[in-house]
C-alpha cells in the first residue's frame, strides 16, 4: 500500500507482529546454538533424581510432571535440554498472549501488540526467555513486583492494590510457614512465592 505522495504505508500491526515473530525466531536459534549453562544441567538432573526417587520435596519436583517426559527423548542430555528450551520458548510465546490479552482490555490493539513487543525483544528475554533453568536471576522479583504493580494499578486501579497487599500478605505467611517447616528459606520456596504472589494479582485482573 502506498500513500499519495507514492511512498509505502505500513501497517503498525502487521509489522508488529513480525517483529515479534522474528523475536521469537532469534530465540529459537540461539536456544539450538547457546553454550549449555551449568543450572541447566542442574535443572535436568532434577528430572532424573525424581525419577530415581531421591527428590520428594514438593517444592523442588512440582515442576517434574510439566517436564519429566524430557529424560525419554532419545539423544544426550544436551539434547534433552535444547527440547527443554523450546518448552521454555513456548511458555514465553503464551506469556506474549497473555500480555496482549491484558493489554487489550484496556488499550488498542496496536497498543497491546506493542507491549507484547516491549517485552519478547528486551535483551534479557532474548537471551535468557528460553533458558532451561527453574529462574530467572536475582532480578526476577524486583521485575515481578513492579509489572505486578504496573498490572494491578492500569486494569483494575484500586482493586490492584488491594490485590497486590492480599499477594504480599499471602506470600509472606507461605515464606514463613516454609521457613518453619525447612529450617530456613531456600531458593525454590523464593521461586514459589513469586508464582504464587504473580497469580494472585493476575487471576484478579483476568477476573474484572
Amino acid at each position: 500500500m502506498s500513500n499519495r505522495s507514492g511512498f509505502a504505508v505500513i501497517d503498525a500491526d502487521k509489522a508488529l507482529i513480525a517483529a515479534i515473530g522474528l523475536c521469537l525466531a532469534l530465540q529459537a536459534s540461539l536456544a539450538l546454538v547457546m553454550e549449555i549453562n551449568w543450572d541447566e544441567f542442574f535443572y535436568l538432573s532434577n528430572l532424573y533424581s525424581y525419577q530415581h526417587g531421591e527428590l520428594a520435596k514438593p517444592l523442588q519436583s512440582f515442576h517434574i510432571h510439566l517436564l519429566g517426559w524430557l529424560t525419554s527423548l532419545p539423544g544426550n542430555e544436551i539434547d534433552q535440554i535444547v527440547a527443554g528450551r523450546f518448552v521454555m520458548l513456548l511458555c514465553e510465546a503464551g506469556t506474549c498472549a497473555l500480555i496482549y490479552l491484558l493489554a487489550r482490555r484496556f488499550a488498542s490493539r496496536t497498543a497491546a501488540l506493542a507491549a507484547a513487543l516491549a517485552f519478547v525483544s528486551a535483551s534479557f528475554t532474548i537471551i535468557h526467555g528460553a533458558s532451561f533453568r527453574a529462574d530467572l536471576g536475582r532480578a526476577a522479583p524486583v521485575v515481578t513486583v513492579v509489572l505486578a504493580l504496573a498490572v494491578a494499578v492500569v486494569t483494575m486501579g484500586g482493586r490492584g492494590v488491594v490485590a497486590l497487599l492480599l499477594a504480599a500478605v499471602g506470600a509472606l505467611a507461605f515464606a514463613a510457614f516454609m521457613s518453619r517447616r525447612l529450617g530456613g528459606v531456600s531458593g525454590d520456596v523464593h521461586g514459589a512465592v513469586i508464582e504464587l504472589s504473580e497469580l494472585v494479582v493476575l487471576l484478579t485482573a483476568a477476573a474484572r
